[in-house]
């Protein structure tokens, strides 16, 4: 039997399958059984690759402003390397055009996010527990964002080599950070678990927004198919 039958658009709806993985499998045509990965061509790949390496640079980058010759100048720099300004213009051009076609996020949203989640944190640090929704609230859109989970990893990427550096001092109190890398967790668990009753919330509403389309969709075909109707204007 043919493990790859064509599509068949006529066939109605696909039957939910409870033993396929959607983590997992694909659904683009040619594609096998179990397979996730996509191969794209060498050009788009390249320009992808390119792309990423220039937002991964810019997010990075820091601005030093300073004085020459009686002028003010702005200097850029990752790590110890001090960036020209052609090659800044460069990276920004590329980053610019990658996000226009979609093939990257904007890194500029990435870097907005970050600062707000650091502020958020900030805000609830002294608030008692009670506080917290209502606070948060005003953060939704950051909490039902792409790069929410992976903010939150950052931070706590950043806790455990804080927390390995002061290890390795010879000097090095590992406990003097453990009460605040505690709240930081703490806070965390709540932006999590707000986070959930959010995304609960969007999936409610989104099936009552499709319930309410089929509603309208089944009410436009009874329409049509009335034969007291018979030209547009009486429809």
């Amino acid at each position: 039997p043919n493990k790859n039958p064509q599509f068949d658009i006529l066939s109605g709806p696909e039957v939910y399958n409870p033993n396929v993985d959607p983590e997992n499998t694909v659904n683009w045509p040619g594609a096998l059984p179990g397979t996730k990965s996509v191969r794209l061509p060498v050009e788009l790949n390249e320009a992808v690759k390119q792309a990423e390496f220039a937002a991964s640079v810019i997010t990075k980058m820091r601005e030093e402003k300073g004085e020459e010759q009686g002028y003010q100048v702005v200097k850029y720099h990752v790590g110890e390397r001090e960036l020209t300004n052609a090659e800044v213009r460069n990276l920004k051009s590329v980053v610019e055009e990658a996000v226009q076609l979609g093939i990257i996020n904007d890194p500029i949203v990435l870097l907005e996010e970050r600062s707000r989640l650091e502020v958020v944190v900030r805000e609830l640090w002294d608030q008692p527990e009670e506080r917290f929704r209502e606070i948060l609230d005003n953060y939704r859109d950051l909490l039902l964002s792409d790069n929410f989970v992976n903010l939150l990893k950052e931070r706590l990427v950043a806790m455990a080599d804080r927390d390995l550096k002061e290890r390795r001092k010879a000097d090095g109190d590992p406990k003097k950070l453990n009460k605040h890398h505690e709240r930081e967790r703490e806070i965390l668990g709540h932006l999590i678990v707000f986070a959930q009753l959010l995304l609960k919330e969007v999936r409610a509403l989104g099936a009552e927004l499709e319930a309410q389309q089929v509603e309208v969709i089944r009410s436009i075909c009874n329409v049509a198919m009335n034969p007291n109707y018979q030209t547009e204007e009486e429809t």
